[in-house]
């Protein structure tokens, strides 16, 4: 069967168990975290879906380690069962299916913000525009790049914004290249 509809159908049962019991929001925020930690520590991944002779037990007490806090218990059923069936090597896929399903039911629109500096007001305010300009909620995931010299770059859902230096002298660039061009 393809992974992608196992993670799907699993994913959409943990959604339709964390809004019965309320805790969607809690379920999101952990499985967020989860989904960035498998992302940036490819080797936990490994431990948490890769290793078959590991109990579940220890799994959910690395994972609770990983995220500082004890997990949701719809999580924790939602692990035991997962286990029970024999496709914890699909946990970091049914995560990050359940986050995507968990924004799209409620608009929830995530998208990069580069800086050549830390600026968490432009973040804050651009979130804010992109609100009122997408609907819904946005939520920019920021990073500095020095490379920039200054200004910004925004992309969310494929809408990009090149406020950089780096971006204008490019543009500048290729106008003069365009203007030279049809001098001769």
């Amino acid at each position: 069967m393809n992974e992608g509809i196992i993670a799907t159908r699993y994913a959409r049962a943990l959604l339709k168990y964390a809004v019965e019991t309320g805790k969607e929001d809690e379920v999101y925020a952990q499985a967020s975290a989860l989904v960035l930690l498998f992302q940036k520590v490819p080797r936990f991944r490994n431990v948490v879906e890769g290793n078959r002779e590991l109990p579940v037990e220890k799994k959910l007490s690395l994972m609770e380690t990983a995220l500082g806090q004890g997990l949701a218990d719809a999580i924790i059923r939602f692990a035991a069962l997962v286990d029970s069936r024999s496709r914890m090597e699909y946990w970091s896929r049914m995560l990050a299916s359940f986050v995507d399903m968990y924004r799209e039911v409620r608009q929830i629109r995530t998208g990069s913000l580069v800086t050549a500096v830390r600026h968490e007001d432009l973040r804050e305010r651009l979130e804010a525009a992109m609100e009122e300009r997408l609907g819904g909620t946005v939520v920019l995931e920021d990073r500095v790049d020095g490379s920039l010299i200054g200004g910004f770059v925004l992309e969310v859902e494929g809408l990009r914004m090149d406020a950089s230096v780096d971006g204008q002298l490019r543009r500048i660039r290729k106008e003069l290249i365009e203007k030279d061009n049809r001098i001769i």
